[in-house]
């Protein structure tokens, strides 16, 4: 027997995109060309973006298979673990 999976799809009028799980969890923000706002990224994701890439910001974040992707505004998508650890960059 199959389990069906809910997933939820917000956008909002500026073109977000906010996606959650059927427990109301967040599990991906698309903000197009615009930053993913600071309070939705852990600390340790934002603090390695700005100490390994300055002057880029996080347009896109979520979950995926267990790991989280950050994609940054100048194309890389950064990978981590579920401890918001540096994984690796996705090519």
């Amino acid at each position: 027997r199959e389990l069906l999976s809910t997933d939820y799809e917000v956008r909002l009028n500026d073109g977000t995109k906010v996606e959650f799980d059927k427990d109301g969890e967040l599990t991906k923000i698309d903000c197009g060309t615009k930053a993913v706002p600071e309070a939705l990224i852990p600390e340790a994701v934002r603090s390695y973006v700005a100490t390994n890439f300055p002057n880029t910001f996080i347009t896109e974040w979520g979950r995926d298979d267990h790991r989280w992707k950050a994609e940054l505004n100048n194309g890389l998508d950064l990978e981590f673990n579920k401890k918001y650890e540096f994984v690796r960059i996705d090519d």
